[in-house]
């Protein structure tokens, strides 16, 4: 995690409003606390990860809260003058929330030493930034958590003597990994799986795609919803709107009922 801090804090401030301080909090499973990384500045990722912050009665607590982006300034909120961001000298910060599968997750902070700084265009370029940024670095992080979880899912067979070769078993997905790039593969899929992105897998017929899908499905926050399988290139073009959204009744020459579409 530290190494995509590090990127991170050499990058942002080339794209965010103000960068004086930039940080990033996650909702901890009890509901209560937030547990915070120190994006800027870069020269003191050392200790980007900071003490937990209660949710009740901090600003970004509120913002988590409530979903709603915020500005707070020292000048007009007192509570801020008592947070993280002053023993930095922070006087004016912005906040957005990170929303994953409609929920949010954490929120996503910068501030400026000057009180007063921060504006309402400032704070619109961060929730755009939050928006797209939030749900990857909160795939990273939970990757990361999951590093020793993935290792216990696998099952090292040694071949028949002379061992040469090892097979990587990735419990309940029903693959198995030769290769070191397989084995990548699939560490890449249970990363996938952890976040709210789309994934697109591509290769010759028969290499697997489908089961790979299935795996980033089982793997995944959806796993006891439905995993629907469409060949598109089995619909005629005529009828891949209505096989795939569903029409109603009328809609067209020969739709006598109602018809739920595949999503």
């Amino acid at each position: 995690m530290s190494q995509v801090v590090s990127l991170l804090g050499s990058q942002l401030p080339a794209i965010l409003p103000v960068s004086d301080r930039v940080s990033i909090v996650f909702l901890e499973d009890d509901c209560e606390w937030l547990r915070i990384y120190r994006l800027c500045p870069v020269g003191e990722l050392s200790s980007n990860a900071l003490p937990r912050v209660r949710v009740q009665g901090t600003p970004v607590g509120q913002v988590v809260r409530e979903g709603v982006a915020r500005i707070s300034d020292a000048g007009k909120d007192s509570i801020v003058a008592l947070g993280h961001a002053s023993r930095d000298h922070i006087w004016s910060t912005l906040s957005a929330p990170i929303r994953v599968g409609g929920k949010v997750i954490g929120a996503l902070n910068a501030g400026s030493h000057r009180s007063g700084h921060c504006t309402g265009e400032m704070l619109h370029e961060l929730e755009a930034i939050a928006t797209q940024l939030g749900p990857l670095i909160f795939a990273c992080e939970q990757s990361f958590a999951s590093t020793q979880s993935l290792a216990s899912t696998q099952t090292v067979v040694d071949l028949a003597p002379p061992p040469v070769e090892q097979l990587a078993v990735a419990r309940g997905s029903g693959l198995v990994a030769r290769s070191k790039s397989f084995t990548n593969i699939l560490n890449a899929a249970h990363r996938a799986a952890q976040s709210d992105v789309d994934v697109l897998l591509t290769g010759e017929t028969g290499v697997g795609k489908t089961a790979l899908a299935q795996a980033i499905h089982s793997w995944g926050p959806r796993r006891a919803g439905p995993f629907v399988t469409v060949h598109i290139a089995d619909l005629a073009p005529s009828i891949v709107e209505s096989e795939l959204f569903g029409h109603e009744r009328g809609a067209f020459t020969g739709a006598s009922v109602d018809r739920i579409g595949r999503f």
